[in-house]
């Protein structure tokens, strides 16, 4: 398995040089490959519509949210840089970038950003900071989503150092309890849609948002939108996606009557993919099979 150095991305409008007053927000997973010297990106948007930039209908009414720029800038929190590499305005990740509008109005946002790729600033010029990780301190880049009102952009995020692939800090819990229940949701997550251990890292930022207010649903969608999940799954239909909860969560391949009653739930739109995950991590079978004994915390 490659070697990779995950950062976490926040977007709010208070990170704009100077702050804006856009209700939009968002959440990111960037994954750098110390091999291939290859950026891999998933960003989570609400709020802002995507759509007439990229010749799809509109989701929203009013023209004022609607997405002109979109870009990674080089430049430290609270320093308004220079654009390193385009998703729009200027586009630079033709052959990778994709923009797709998810059910509830939020949209994702995904691609890679390699060597080959036309950037204003190349991808190398950031490798030896991108290579030295730190858990929870800044990398002198950002991501920011410029609309028709906020022509400057409307909201950004800087690249945080979240965890290493395969490291998992070695502190386990002193009990059979989680510290509370935000814990435990957090860790069940991981396992039905990672099916592995959580990382000190993730496990504190995740859990830390789900104390906040978050709902699960949001980390859900974040999980299966991430590069970790799409580098694992690829991009599995509702047949494939049912299946895997299945092995995740269970441990075992799906009886057929609850594979077809799962899969035609997604089919019919009578639930987004994260209500189903929500569904199976927090299952009475799951919540008795996960004991925090057994985990890396």
């Amino acid at each position: 398995m490659a070697d990779l150095n995950i950062f976490r991305v926040t977007l709010t409008s208070a990170q704009e040089t100077p702050p804006t007053s856009s209700a939009a927000s968002g959440t990111g997973e960037v994954e750098w490959d110390l091999g291939d010297k290859t950026l891999t990106y998933s960003f989570a948007v609400s709020g802002l519509d995507f759509g007439p930039a990229f010749g799809q209908p509109p989701s929203t009414l009013t023209t004022a949210d609607d997405v002109t720029g979109m870009h990674f800038h080089s430049g430290a929190r609270g320093v308004a840089g220079p654009i390193a590499f385009g998703q729009l305005g200027p586009a630079q990740d033709a052959d990778d970038l994709k923009v797709t509008l998810n059910v509830g109005g939020s949209w994702t946002v995904r691609g890679v950003w390699e060597t080959t790729d036309p950037a204003t600033i190349p991808i190398a010029n950031f490798a030896a900071a991108l290579d030295r990780f730190e858990f929870d301190l800044d990398v002198p880049l950002y991501w920011d989503v410029h609309t028709a009102a906020f022509s400057n952009g409307a909201i950004r995020g800087q690249l945080v150092g979240d965890y290493q692939d395969n490291y998992y800090a070695d502190i386990t819990v002193p009990d059979t309890t989680f510290a509370d229940a935000f814990q435990g949701q957090a860790v069940r997550l991981y396992d039905t849609v990672f099916d592995r251990l959580p990382d000190k890292g993730g496990l504190d930022y995740w859990t830390g948002h789900l104390r906040a207010g978050m709902p699960l649903l949001t980390v859900a969608d974040s999980f299966t939108a991430s590069p970790e999940f799409q580098g694992r799954y690829g991009v599995p239909d509702n047949k494939q996606f049912v299946s895997l909860l299945y092995q995740n969560v269970l441990d075992r391949s799906g009886e057929q009557q609850g594979l077809v009653y799962w899969q035609s739930v997604l089919d019919s739109n009578q639930a987004t993919r994260a209500q189903v995950v929500v569904g199976f991590s927090e299952s009475a079978e799951h919540v008795a099979m996960v004991e925090p004994g057994d985990y890396l915390l």
